[in-house]
């Protein structure tokens, strides 16, 4: 696990190196930016390092307050190298994508589906499906330099871990293993839960019942698809929607000229028709919407610049083929 990482510096010697991660970013994102730039100074502490990102969430800022973290300007830092973590399509990284001089040198961290584009990005890729976080991975690379991380930096490892299992529901053995070792390096799990706890804003609250309005209701076989819009939520409205009962559901927005497309799947629908929203329809009407789309087997997303009414065509279409037959 650690070897592109030591393969990344000692390639390219940088001597700074900005680290980034997805709009909006959620506290995986952010825990492992700032535990991968803990370790960059224990390894290397005569490479200067930002961190930077367009927009974090509301929790994510609870942590950033919490541990007094700093996220810089991008235009305030001049990087040689590039850190993505969390994320491994350009098109996730917001008005930083346009920013970023991508002639620089690209290492990836991420636990989502890889984008077919991913490799045209860089060789120096570090990317398992199968981890519930990237903090998951992050850790790994600690435990396989044999470097032991700070408190605060196993907390942060904690958080995202928390965070992107759903408070663990979606953990594997492996990630209760990784949970027992950061409880040792002094993470605490009750003030880990009571940081990441925070009252839904009005405005979620509203664009997720605006969804439920306005769903429209399709069913292939036994399974329930829903498709709705809000102007803001999407992935949040997309919750909603599949607690209010259906298998599957595609929420979608346009905002400031950029089409997104939110979905959402049970692990029942995962587990009996082998459907992966990343890779059995986002990645495939992105091109449609001339954008590009990525994500997890039931957490996937879609970001585009136009043909919406093209891009949920296909996507209910490949959704039919995809669960015919199936009872």
């Amino acid at each position: 696990m650690p070897q592109p990482f030591r393969d990344f510096f000692q390639k390219n010697t940088p001597k700074t190196v900005l680290i980034t991660s997805h709009e909006n970013a959620d506290p995986d994102a952010i825990c492992s930016a700032f535990a991968i730039d803990s370790l960059i100074h224990i390894l290397y502490p005569e490479v200067k390092t930002a961190i930077s990102l367009d927009k974090i969430s509301i929790v994510s800022q609870k942590i950033v307050n919490q541990f007094d973290l700093e996220i810089k300007p991008l235009g305030a830092f001049q990087s040689e190298a590039i850190i993505i973590v969390d994320a491994n399509s350009v098109e996730q990284l917001g008005t930083l994508k346009t920013r970023i001089n991508w002639e620089n040198p690209v290492l990836i961290i991420d636990h989502h589906v890889i984008h077919p584009n991913t490799r045209k990005i860089t060789p120096f890729i570090i990317i398992n499906e199968n981890a519930v976080a990237t903090t998951e991975l992050i850790f790994d690379i600690y435990q396989g330099l044999n470097i032991f991380p700070s408190k605060d930096t196993a907390c942060l490892l904690f958080l995202g871990l928390l965070y992107d299992s759903r408070h663990l529901i979606l953990a594997n053995n492996k990630t209760i293993r990784v949970v027992n070792k950061l409880i040792e390096l002094g993470a605490n799990y009750s003030d880990m839960v009571a940081l990441l706890a925070v009252s839904m804003a009005r405005p979620e609250r509203i664009a997720r019942l605006k969804a439920a309005q306005r769903l429209t209701l399709h069913e292939f076989n036994k399974w329930l698809v829903a498709i709705s819009h809000t102007s803001a939520y999407e992935a949040s409205a997309c919750r909603a929607i599949i607690r209010l009962g259906a298998d599957i559901a595609l929420v979608y927005g346009e905002n400031k000229g950029e089409i997104r497309i939110s979905g959402r799947s049970t692990s029942s629908v995962a587990k009996e028709t082998k459907l992966n929203l990343a890779k059995d329809i986002m990645e495939k009407i992105g091109p449609i919407m001339h954008g590009e789309g990525g994500g997890h087997n039931t957490a996937a997303g879609c970001n585009g610049k136009d043909n919406l009414e093209g891009g949920l065509e296909l996507a209910l279409e490949l959704l039919k083929n995809k669960l015919s037959g199936i009872f």
